[in-house]
């Protein structure tokens, strides 16, 4: 198209409009020709990754408003979007995201990405605008389903998203997500058997997923088997070592027994496993606290708090045991 496209003069030389009619703007014309001119061009370059196609099918839907090009414009952008994210540049997919939301306020795919990123970075008002819009737009998505839900168990109204997990197990009853979704909201409103049926019932679909069978193992700890949890962790470390949630609740599991030396060790495996998740070092600064290994509980508290955010000060200040390392707040 590109190669034989004619020039705006020689489309308006064939542009021979009768006296009669009226509208016929010349200037208007060309313009719009030449901006459907640069539309294809950068719709050519889009396809060679040349960054210039972005500002060319900008500029040529700015002046055309053709809605094909628009469609283009943000397909481009949510295509860039999604290889954005991939590579872990959020700031970099959320304006390609709004790009696309430029283009075509109601496209699907950047008003689920973008609200997932606003979710993940705990923006959740505007999570939430962004979802409830793409649930306006396809409500039988079941992947909008699960990510309006967390915004709303964020935002205390768990029976809102209690609905919309059931809603999206019913709709995807051949995935473990949306019951692994239900599975956690259940443990974090402290039902912890319901919980676990849940974890049991999704990993039948799904025997792989690795936050279902740590989610299992909190489930069997919650309800006091602490032997079938400890044995579920055992596996899970074993197939997983650079993971560490389960070497936590080991942790957790021998500090329960009185074995601290034990417990100390399982936090330092699990911090020598990863060593950028929080929870391991505020656990070892409780290990550390209660074995009189102050300075050292410090440090690992203020390295807690580092990776976890003010969280972690707060839980610190109502844990009896890491209360004293929390300087007051002056008033």
């Amino acid at each position: 198209m590109s190669r034989y496209f004619l020039s705006p003069e020689e489309v308006l030389a064939y542009v021979v409009p009768r006296a009669e009619e009226k509208g016929f703007d010349p200037p208007s014309a060309r313009a719009l020709l030449a901006a459907n001119r640069l539309g294809i061009e950068g719709m050519v370059e889009s396809y060679e990754g040349r960054p210039e196609a972005f500002q060319k099918v900008t500029a040529a839907v700015a002046a055309s408003r053709d809605p094909y090009l628009a469609a283009w414009l943000a397909d481009m952008h949510e295509r860039a979007g999604l290889a954005a994210d991939r590579a872990g540049n959020v700031p970099a997919a959320a304006a390609h995201f709004e790009g696309a939301l430029r283009a075509v306020p109601d496209q699907f795919g950047s008003l689920l990405n973008l609200g997932n990123l606003m979710l993940v970075s705990g923006d959740l008002p505007r999570a939430r605008a962004l979802l409830e819009q793409a649930h306006r737009v396809y409500p039988s998505s079941a992947q909008v389903e699960m990510r309006l839900a967390a915004v709303y168990d964020a935002q205390g109204e768990s029976a809102r998203a209690r609905q919309l997990y059931e809603s999206a197990i019913a709709r995807r009853p051949d995935i473990g997500l949306p019951v692994f979704l239900l599975a956690e909201h259940h443990l974090n409103h402290g039902d912890a058997a319901t919980a676990e049926k849940l974890f049991r019932q999704g990993l039948a679909k799904d025997p792989r997923d690795v936050e279902a069978r740590e989610g299992l193992a909190r489930a069997l700890y919650e309800e006091g088997r602490i032997e079938d949890a400890d044995g579920a962790c055992a596996a899970l470390v074993k197939d997983q070592p650079r993971r560490t949630p389960c070497r936590v609740i080991q942790g957790v599991i021998r500090v329960r027994r009185g074995d601290l030396p034990a417990a100390r060790t399982a936090f330092l495996s699990a911090i020598q496993a990863n060593g950028a998740d929080s929870e391991p070092y505020f656990q070892l600064a409780r290990v550390d606290m209660a074995q009189g290994r102050k300075e050292n509980a410090a440090q690992s508290l203020r390295r807690a708090i580092e990776l976890g955010g003010e969280t972690y000060a707060q839980r610190a200040s109502m844990d009896e045991t890491l209360a004293p390392l929390i300087a007051p707040r002056p008033q």
